[in-house]
């Protein structure tokens, strides 16, 4: 969501002497920062629903994918890593049931939304590319890069622990945060669960007034509350299922991990990376729960550039 203190903190003010939705006004922000980037926002039709996605920036230059996870779309889970626009052709789509796309086919795993994403870069005529995945967006970069080796150079996993997390995995986190759900956290029910949010995402949490909490749940959290969670059940039914052995992800890979990460400790980002095939690099971010895209976006887009190269 928010990264800069100094412009939340201008834009709460903003919003408050206006009586404007600090939503809207950091939305249309947003928007013209893509847009002095180059980045454009797409509608596609595909086999089984619509597809969002932002799309743009150095043309001539190799596609970088970015998947976002639970707790936003791609516009606000990515508004800092827009800036590799300068560098990089890149494509944000909004997962199914984020933001703006949405499905028909009932297919609620993230092999179906791994599936949906090869479509894209089928519409857009992109053969190969890099991906970026975080969170439940690095589930499915998983997928995609397993499923389809020859369309995925070089991959970067961002505290997602992939095929290899377990159903003991799940238990623990929810006995570390006290909850008898993770549903309760990443698909709020109330404006408070807003700020739970941000404290999941968050090593420093910014502060967010009462009325912003209530702006961001209604804009961002209200609609497609079911099929999200549903997406969850589907990806534990798939954890309790999945043979590790089945995966050959081959593409060299970087594994990004917060160092205060609540939700996946980084032990898991180490037991991800043996489990890879091709050559693996972890580097944890200090000071950052699970959102050091956000949180140290200066460091985290660092780190991808140097990675994957310009």
């Amino acid at each position: 969501m928010i990264t800069d203190r100094l412009t939340l903190s201008t834009m709460i003010l903003s919003s408050t002497l206006a009586g404007w939705s600090f939503y809207n006004l950091y939305r249309a922000r947003t928007v013209q920062k893509f847009r002095r980037l180059g980045v454009e926002a797409y509608q596609a039709t595909l086999d089984n629903g619509q597809l969002f996605y932002w799309a743009g920036g150095k043309g001539d230059a190799k596609p970088l994918l970015l998947i976002h996870g639970f707790g936003g779309d791609a516009m606000f889970g990515w508004s800092e890593q827009m800036r590799l626009a300068r560098h990089r052709f890149l494509i944000a789509p909004d997962l199914l049931w984020f933001g703006g796309s949405h499905s028909h086919a009932g297919d609620f795993t993230h092999r179906y939304q791994a599936r949906t994403l090869e479509q894209l870069l089928d519409h857009l005529a992109v053969e190969r590319c890099d991906v970026v995945g975080i969170s439940y967006g690095g589930f499915v970069a998983g997928e995609l890069a397993n499923a389809c080796p020859d369309r995925v150079d070089k991959l970067v996993i961002v505290d997602s622990p992939g095929h290899v997390y377990t159903l003991d995995d799940y238990h623990a986190m929810l006995d570390r945060l006290g909850l008898d759900s993770i549903a309760e956290m990443i698909v709020p029910d109330d404006p408070s669960g807003v700020r739970r949010l941000l404290q999941l995402a968050y090593h420093r949490p910014p502060p967010v007034p009462s009325f912003v909490a209530r702006d961001i749940y209604a804009h961002m959290f209200v609609r497609w509350k079911v099929e999200k969670v549903r997406l969850l059940d589907q990806l534990l039914a798939m954890a309790d299922q999945i043979d590790p052995r089945d995966y050959h992800i081959t593409a060299p890979t970087k594994i990004l991990w917060g160092e205060h990460d609540e939700l996946f400790p980084v032990p898991v980002a180490h037991r991800l990376a043996d489990a890879l095939d091709g050559p693996v690099d972890v580097h944890v971010i200090p000071s950052t729960n699970h959102a050091p895209n956000m949180e140290r976006w200066a460091h985290f887009n660092d780190q991808v550039m140097g990675f994957i190269g310009v």
